[in-house]
């Protein structure tokens, strides 16, 4: 018998509520990202904390034939209104992945990509989430099942700078926790996605530019892959200051 994928989810959270797994209303609560289980995250307040690769080398992050942006999160709120977004992860000028209205968008190119509402965004719980382009058609997921797709917008030429957290100047920031974070110059699949969501990936993996599992102490923000484009947190990569995230335990 074949089951649809958004089936056999659903099936999966049916069951883990009846295991015990719920938090008394009917939803799975998640302390950390399942599967990972690392030893960190960052966390956000919601008013202006931000972490930064400021200066990633010539090329790195261009992504005119194609990327794959990916992260888990947890937020504690979530806007009601479309205008009220609030960026998470991505390249300021260009495209960055954002929360609103109760679901995940993408703005590329100055246009929007929205998820339709079959599976919302919840509060307080880990949920992946991913953006894709292949040279031609963006995607977004949400715990690896596909819900919005748009034509090409643009070609993406920019080379700026990736934020974490929130975008510099934005009027609302990311509220939650933020790990397992992944930047790749290719399109990966639904099936990739899907089946190394809850894994750590290797350093050398092919296509991977960038990867912050988070962890670790200090203002530097490391990156696991095989390139070292480290991020730092807050304004001043270099000493602490107000717009830092906090680093939380494995059992946040």
């Amino acid at each position: 018998m074949y089951l649809s994928r958004s089936l056999c989810v659903l099936l999966v959270l049916a069951f883990a509520s009846a295991c015990g797994g719920g938090n008394g209303n009917g939803d799975v609560d998640i302390a950390s990202p399942p599967g990972i289980r690392g030893t960190g995250a960052l966390r956000f307040d919601g008013f202006g904390e931000i972490a930064s690769i400021a200066q990633p080398p010539p090329m790195h992050f261009l992504f005119n034939t194609g990327f794959t942006f990916e992260a888990w999160i947890k937020p504690k709120t979530i806007p009601t209104k479309l205008e009220l977004g609030r960026p998470f992860f991505g390249q300021g000028g260009a495209q960055w992945m954002y929360v609103h209205a109760g679901t995940l968008g993408l703005v590329t190119q100055g246009q929007q990509v929205v998820t339709n509402d079959i599976i919302p965004l919840k509060t307080n719980e880990w949920q992946h989430v991913a953006a894709t382009y292949d040279g031609s058609i963006y995607v977004l997921y949400i715990n690896g099942v596909p819900l919005a797709g748009v034509g090409s917008i643009g070609v993406l030429t920019t080379m700026n700078a990736f934020h974490i957290g929130a975008l510099p100047g934005a009027m609302s920031t990311f509220h939650g926790d933020i790990d397992e974070i992944r930047v790749w110059n290719v399109a990966r699949s639904e099936a990739e996605i899907l089946a190394h969501m809850e894994t750590p990936v290797p350093p050398d993996a092919p296509g991977l530019r960038a990867y912050f599992r988070c962890e670790g102490s200090g203002q530097e923000l490391t990156d696991s892959s095989q390139h070292g484009v480290h991020a730092g947190l807050g304004s001043d990569p270099l000493m602490p200051d107000g717009d830092d995230p906090e680093r939380v335990g494995p059992d946040f």
